[in-house]
């Protein structure tokens, strides 16, 4: 029987990130080297958002995909495209990549993940947990009030940078003063594709959580309890990612050649020997 390669190509369109959200984060997949671990970077644009059976729905799209590579590497591509904003959590070297080449697209820093990361600092300034989630809980007053306006919230945010300073507490201070130019971009710049039903006022979105689902199943799929090399991660999650977002790709790919019927037949002989039956009596 003649041997057939197929060779298959992933490819993801970063023109769907033009005027759309645009989400980015990483998470680790376990890889042969002695790092042990690799950055695994995605990127997702948001296309709309539409109400099903009453529940919101959101159509996104796979717009970058590295393994074992950094953020200035993977986010290449942001130099050809011009989303609409820039959604992330608090990777340094993703933010410091976003400064770089798109200095003048809007950002949000993910308001979920920016108050239960605030434990981190607070546990490096000598807090034990409950006394961090006292600062924690401000934090999440401040930025859900329903009743601040954006620049009242923006006003309380500096406030409390201002009073973890006093308190002794540089990393937590550090940690939100950087975050800060992020915290309410959803507020300040709405583009009418969510609603703010607090305050009753139009927003944009305002964390990564249509990526974090995403990454828990990247994750699944990669934590099997073997190493993986980096080509196999690519492999294994690019095609994982074509077959969820991009149907018709994905049946391209798979749209294996027509094959001649073998014109011979292998025939299977099994020999079986009848042993005889052991002497046992029983009862």
């Amino acid at each position: 029987m003649p041997k057939v390669e197929i060779h298959l190509q992933v490819a993801f369109d970063v023109e769907q990130a033009n005027d759309q959200p645009l989400l980015l984060d990483s998470t680790k997949a376990p890889d042969g080297d002695k790092k042990r671990w690799c950055n695994l970077n995605l990127g997702l644009s948001i296309q709309k958002r539409s109400w099903v059976n009453d529940r919101p729905q959101l159509k996104v799209a796979p717009v970058y995909f590295g393994v074992g590579e950094s953020w200035s590497k993977t986010g290449q591509a942001l130099t050809e495209v011009h989303p609409a904003r820039l959604v992330f959590d608090g990777d340094e070297g993703l933010i410091n990549s976003l400064e770089d080449r798109s200095p003048n697209t809007l950002k949000q820093r993910g308001i979920c993940h920016l108050i239960t990361q605030l434990f981190w600092p607070l546990w490096e300034d000598g807090l034990n947990k409950a006394q961090a989630t006292v600062w924690m809980r401000r934090l999440g007053k401040i930025i859900y009030h329903p009743r601040y306006d954006v620049r009242r919230s923006g006003h309380e945010l500096e406030n409390l940078i201002t009073q973890l300073r006093q308190e002794g507490l540089p990393h937590a201070a550090k940690y939100l003063d950087a975050a800060a130019p992020y915290a309410f971009t959803y507020r300040e710049h709405p583009d009418g594709m969510f609603f703010d039903w607090r305050r009753l006022e139009p927003c944009a979105i305002s964390s990564t959580s249509p990526l974090e689902r995403q990454m828990r199943e990247i994750n699944r799929r990669t934590d099997v309890g073997a190493r993986w090399t980096v080509p196999g991660v690519e492999n294994l999650i690019g095609l994982d990612l074509v077959r969820r977002f991009d149907p018709e790709q994905w049946q391209t790919l798979w749209h294996l050649p027509q094959q001649a019927i073998t014109d011979f037949i292998v025939r299977l002989q099994v020999r079986t020997k009848a042993e005889p039956p052991p002497d046992v009596k029983t009862t």
